[in-house]
């Protein structure tokens, strides 16, 4: 395992930067550089191991990234301009390119066999592992490009023609719900980066055992159909301990039992609540206009969060950044969020809770001991509060969650918080056709942010409404009352592109309205 190995991770568009701090600070020894890339939120890299094992840690340490959408070893890119959405005639060449990488693909394989827990396959062994493949091919198709006008070919077209390049190469047969291995095609305006999905929650785990070396067909196929039944009972099985969380949790919100700090919970949205997907995702379900979750990892990074740190999220829609907050290493003490809308405080509430269930029964984070603010403003160590988790295993630390986890219902307008009592605020202000007239709110939202604030404080926030949020922050009321940490820049979230603040809050008394210390 001496030679490099070739990877992509994708990220929303304009945290590439993240990604690259992460993935290369992850890897640790195994980095061995990066490659370079023209497709926008795709992060290519190199890593180097003396052995399998090693390189399948460093694998994992990237992949449990936060920043991470989806992690692929790489199989080759397209130039520039190869494809052009507006051009059915393409689909030919996006097949027939796909068609001529048998050695890139193999070289990929190898990668993906290695992830699973095996030893890289020789050329030879390809013919065994086409009898244990089941694969499927996904492709990912956005940019600038794609709100210019209607595309001439969707997703599935490329799909269904990439998947049948593989099919032709190597005989592995395809399965849309039931695979083992799935090809990746990054469609970025005119451009494509093609790998093999390393991502190994979405997939199969191969049987134990599983050598690409096997005796007979008669018994590759009985194998083959027992690694299908019990694949089958796997998945099940993982989907029902997050489904059972999230019923349980609504079984109590309709029962009238009490869930959180919350005194009236609106019964109607619970049965109508989307359950996360998110191969990282923790929320036990989301609204239809939930943060993706390394936009709210981002926004966490460049708060650059402390132990012992207040972090308040005053729109926090259904509790994504609280959770986020709770992963955090260093932890912060206390994460307070709400919103106005009582449906959004219902979701986020029914993830706190079903976070807090999960975490102390799974130790979903390890932070050692961590500072927490005293009543006087110093630090001083936190006690190990009741609930906490069990020592883990030798070499991990306990689970510590937060000293308070809260969620609210109020007016961001008006934050029941005492001036000054926060660390952090971080937020993702509501944007879309129905939230237009929330402009107008901009001035006295970012004048309780400034309250709310100690001297030093940061915030970093997300908004569609660049123009507006800048003259707000370039006006005569919030003169030497911001300090710029980072100039602003934007990101993509689906098709639109809002902008992300980073500021630091200055020394300068506050003088506007607020709530009630």
């Amino acid at each position: 395992m001496a030679a490099a190995v070739e990877l992509f991770c994708t990220t929303p568009f304009g945290l590439e930067f993240i990604l690259r701090e992460d993935a290369e600070r992850a890897a640790g020894a195994a980095f061995a550089g990066f490659r370079d890339c023209s497709a926008p939120g795709v992060v290519r890299f190199a890593l180097r191991a003396p052995d399998a094992a090693a390189l399948r840690a460093a694998l994992k340490r990237v992949h449990a990234l936060r920043s991470v959408e989806h992690m692929c070893s790489f199989v080759y890119e397209s130039p520039p301009q190869a494809y052009p959405m507006e051009s059915p005639s393409e689909l030919d060449a996006i097949e027939k390119e796909a068609g001529t990488k048998k050695g890139d693909f193999m070289a990929a394989a190898g990668v993906w066999a290695v992830a699973r827990g095996g030893e890289a396959p020789e050329p030879a062994g390809f013919e065994a592992l086409a009898k244990d493949v089941l694969f499927r091919c996904t492709a990912l198709r956005y940019g600038k490009g794609m709100r210019l006008g209607k595309p001439k070919y969707k997703s599935p077209d490329v799909e269904r023609r990439v998947g049948a390049a593989v099919h032709g190469l190597f005989g592995w047969r395809a399965s849309m719900l039931l695979y083992t291995l799935r090809v990746m095609v990054v469609l970025v305006d005119s451009r494509a980066v093609v790998g093999i999905a390393l991502d190994p929650s979405d997939t199969l785990t191969l049987r134990p055992g599983f050598s690409f070396q096997t005796t007979s067909r008669e018994a590759r196929d009985k194998q083959s159909r027992a690694d299908v039944s019990q694949a089958s009972e796997e998945r099940l099985s993982k989907l029902a301990v997050t489904e059972s969380i999230a019923v349980a949790t609504r079984n109590r919100i309709l029962a009238g039992e009490p869930v959180s700090i919350i005194k009236e919970i609106d019964k109607d949205v619970v049965g109508s609540l989307k359950e996360a997907r998110h191969k990282h995702d923790v929320r036990a379900a989301k609204s239809e206009n939930s943060m993706s979750l390394p936009i709210a990892h981002a926004l966490l990074h460049l708060s650059a969060i402390e132990a012992g740190d207040v972090v308040v999220d005053p729109m926090a829609g259904s509790g994504t950044t609280l959770l986020e907050a709770s992963l955090l290493h260093p932890m912060p003490s206390a994460v307070i969020g709400g919103d106005i809308t009582l449906s959004e405080c219902t979701v986020a509430t029914l993830n706190a809770d079903s976070f807090q269930f999960m975490a102390s029964k799974h130790d979903l984070c390890a932070a050692p001991s961590l500072m927490a603010a005293g009543a006087d403003g110093s630090r001083r160590k936190r006690r190990r509060v009741d609930g906490d988790a069990p020592a883990a295993a030798e070499g991990h630390h306990r689970f510590h969650r937060p000293l308070g986890m809260g969620v609210l219902n109020w007016d961001a307008t008006r934050l029941p918080l005492r001036t000054g009592g926060a660390d952090v605020v971080v937020t993702d202000f509501p944007f879309g056709n129905r939230c237009v007239r929330s402009v107008k709110l901009y001035p006295k939202v970012v004048g309780e942010f400034a309250r709310l604030l100690r001297p030093g404080g940061r915030c970093t926030f997300l908004g569609v409404q660049h123009k507006a949020l800048q003259a707000i922050l370039d006006s005569t009321e919030f003169d030497g009352i911001w300090r710029t940490r980072r100039a602003p820049f934007k990101v993509n979230m689906g098709e639109m592109y809002p902008t992300i603040f980073c500021l630091e809050r200055t020394d300068a008394p506050w003088s506007g309205g607020g709530a009630e210390e």
